[in-house]
């Protein structure tokens, strides 16, 4: 309403950092850099960020006077760019593998615990609110919102790619 102070935006925050850091991977890896493994999985911040935000504008429409302004559009477009990049990085990565011939080998029985310990964080990290403010209801992973999408979707491939890890070269591994 006139006179009031516009809300802030506290899922919107997240957009900037996610941005930033795909941003500096994506610069390394047209440099030729080995970060295409952490540029994958970073890949999973800008759906946790944007889906947050949107959940945000779609909750705000529900009042009949607000409408939704062109950053949307934008952020429906980063959505469907870094799904493209995530899943060309991943195909990359499958042929790198199949061009290589990994050699599988056991891992040892610390990683494979600090590898389960990092699940569980992960886990805890993504399913429990981690903002609190004034006024703020928080999106929790499983409440079935929108901003819930992004939440699980990194939940799903900090799972995934913990067990790829543990697989994979140590070089690529520890990327």
């Amino acid at each position: 309403p006139a006179g009031f102070p516009p809300p802030t935006d506290y899922a919107a925050r997240l957009l900037w950092p996610a941005a930033v850091v795909t941003a500096v991977l994506a610069a390394a890896l047209l440099a030729k850099a080995s970060v295409r493994p952490a540029f994958t999985v970073a890949a999973a911040t800008i759906p946790m960020a944007a889906l947050a935000a949107l959940d945000a504008v779609f909750a705000a429409t529900r009042i009949n006077t607000v409408q939704p302004g062109t950053g949307v559009w934008f952020t429906v477009l980063a959505l469907v760019a870094i799904a493209a990049a995530a899943v060309t990085a991943a195909l990359a990565g499958a042929v790198e593998r199949d061009e290589t011939g990994t050699v599988r080998a056991q891992p040892p029985l610390p990683l494979i615990a600090t590898t389960l310990l990092a699940v569980l964080f992960a886990l805890g990290a993504f399913g429990l609110p981690v903002l609190r403010a004034p006024d703020y209801v928080p999106i929790g992973a499983f409440g079935l919102r929108v901003g819930s999408w992004g939440l699980l979707l990194a939940l799903v491939v900090a799972a995934a790619v913990a067990v790829i890890a543990l697989n994979a070269r140590p070089g690529r591994g520890a990327a």
